[in-house]
Formats: structure tokens, C-alpha cells, sequence
């Protein structure tokens, strides 16, 4: 069983000047996304129920933040970051 395992929200990371297939998709904790979810096309994902790839941990990507959204267990747990 993982450490962590919330739900969290994706979103597209669009960038002026960069073209769309450029563009990257990022993750945001359930706090980020109550924050800006109007503002943003988010697309909730229920972690805590479904579960994510169990190849690296997750973190919030809005700046200031950076909080856990899901992290491997002790044992498989290595210095990957995303």
C-alpha cells in the first residue's frame, strides 16, 4: 500500500510561443485545484480509489506547493520526483 494516495486534479500546461504538441500535462493536489478550478479545464482523477502507475511519486506542480499526491511505499521509493 502506498504512503500517500489522494485524489488530485490534471490540467494541460499551455504555453505562448510553444506548440500544443509541446504543451505538458500536470498534476495539482485537491487544494490547488478548489483554488482555480474556473479558471483552469481540470480533469479530476480519484487516486485515493483508482490508484496511480506505481513507477514514481507525484507532487503538486503549482508553484509553492509542491504537495504529495501520491508516494510509493518505503521500500520502492528511490530519488524519481515528478
Amino acid at each position: 500500500m502506498p504512503q500517500i494516495q489522494e485524489d488530485c486534479y490534471y490540467y494541460i500546461e499551455r504555453v505562448d510561443g510553444v506548440p500544443a504538441s509541446e504543451w505538458k500535462i500536470r498534476a495539482m493536489c485537491k487544494e490547488c485545484g478548489a483554488k482555480v478550478a474556473e479558471k483552469k479545464r481540470l480533469m479530476k482523477w480519484k487516486g485515493s480509489a483508482l490508484g496511480y502507475n506505481k513507477d514514481y511519486d507525484l507532487y503538486c506542480t503549482i508553484p509553492g506547493c509542491n504537495k504529495p499526491i501520491f508516494l510509493r511505499e518505503q521500500a520502492e521509493q528511490s530519488s524519481e520526483k515528478t
